[in-house]
């Protein structure tokens, strides 16, 4: 079915079953600021032993033209073929893996992030975005929850560090403050992305793991997952990451946990996932 309308299914009985409905994040401002030479240093280790492993597990199919067979859509260079009793006039279309995803990292700037859960979460947040943003084919972006208060809306905001298309900065580094909006934040990441024309769509969520309102956040990853999306988890040194992804999420707790808790974590879920197909 239509992958609009399987969205709009699972709002409507999302909002049935919950008498608070669902809360979409808006777009706020928080200052960005370079990461200092410590911290780059830091992250650019782990950046390249990340873009190595992770270009292989990121592969998705593509269609790509095949070669002339029987049927398919008419290949017009081919017509002469016809006049000496050669049918193969049509070209078909067939699969082959490459680099086709498009990426989200929804990075928690919360108040209880504060202090060196926060620089760790800004540090490794880089490090994937510097080795992702590096593979060709992968589409990035990162958004940070939540901006700062405002008149309207405290705290049920986002902030965008690095849109899709993008070229890379260093500007990850921001204050932590206010509540923890995630599964509003997610909301607005599917209603962003759900027609970007990538064939692979992945969240990655870098979090201490206690959303505002956790059944709410489960439902919104629930249904991305029903759309086809892929979501994972890295915990700042909390466990309670593994709540919300017990099956795709790893716990870090300094910067050189980042790439094997990464590739674990990719590899798993995606040999899981090969088994079901």
């Amino acid at each position: 079915s239509d992958i609009g309308s399987r969205l709009a299914k699972i709002l409507e009985e999302s909002q049935e079953n919950r008498t608070s409905g669902i809360t979409m994040a808006t777009v706020g401002h928080k200052v960005l600021i370079g990461l200092d030479d410590k911290t780059l240093a830091q992250a650019s280790g782990a950046t390249r032993a990340l873009r190595v492993r992770l270009q292989a597990l990121l592969q998705s199919s593509q269609f790509v033209r095949g070669r002339n067979g029987y049927r398919g859509r008419l290949d017009t260079s081919k017509l002469h073929r016809a006049g000496t009793g050669d049918s193969r006039i049509f070209l078909g279309k067939s699969t082959r893996l490459g680099l086709n995803t498009a990426i989200h990292i929804l990075l928690d700037s919360s108040g209880s992030m504060s202090g060196s859960q926060m620089d760790l979460a800004c540090a490794a947040c880089y490090a994937v975005a510097a080795a992702l943003h590096a593979v060709p084919g992968v589409n990035l972006a990162v958004t940070a929850f939540p901006a700062n208060p405002t008149d309207g809306d405290q705290f049920n905001t986002v902030v965008p560090i690095l849109r899709h298309g993008q070229k890379l900065h260093n500007r990850f580094s921001l204050a932590a403050c206010g509540s923890t909006p995630m599964d509003s934040a997610i909301w607005l990441t599917l209603q962003q992305t759900l027609f970007m024309p990538e064939t692979r769509k992945i969240i990655l969520i870098i979090s201490d793991g206690e959303p505002d309102n956790f059944a709410p956040t489960v439902d919104a990853i629930k249904a991305a997952q029903t759309i086809g999306y892929e979501v994972y988890g890295i915990g700042i040194d909390c466990v309670s990451m593994q709540r919300l992804l017990p099956e795709n999420s790893e716990i870090i707790r300094n910067i050189h946990d980042l790439t094997p808790a990464m590739f674990g974590m990719l590899q798993k879920a995606l040999l899981g996932k090969r088994k079901r197909d």
